[in-house]
């Protein structure tokens, strides 16, 4: 199927339409640069409750990785996350 149909269907959003708006959203951010969680929910305008329970379910499915650094988390996009994100982001 070309991207054009997919982007023409109602939801608009292939990558959103396989994980939520807001955990692609969260992939996204993450996608643009390593970022703490606190960063994260900042960028990603969503509460930090949020995306810690949306990176733990990207991080099971191989879409990120996580480190601790002292007291900070550090969440960086994994080859298969970006693979995901280029392939399936709108025009």
């Amino acid at each position: 199927m070309a991207t054009t149909e997919l982007l023409s269907r109602p939801y608009g959003d292939p990558l959103a339409a396989l994980l939520g708006t807001t955990r692609a959203r969260v992939l996204r951010t993450i996608a643009k640069g390593t970022c703490t969680s606190s960063e994260l929910a900042r960028r990603a305008k969503t509460p930090l409750s949020t995306a810690s329970r949306h990176t733990a379910i990207l991080r099971d499915a191989g879409l990120i990785t996580s480190h601790r650094d002292r007291n900070t988390v550090l969440h960086i996009i994994t080859a298969l996350g970006t693979s995901l994100c280029q392939r399936h982001t709108p025009a």
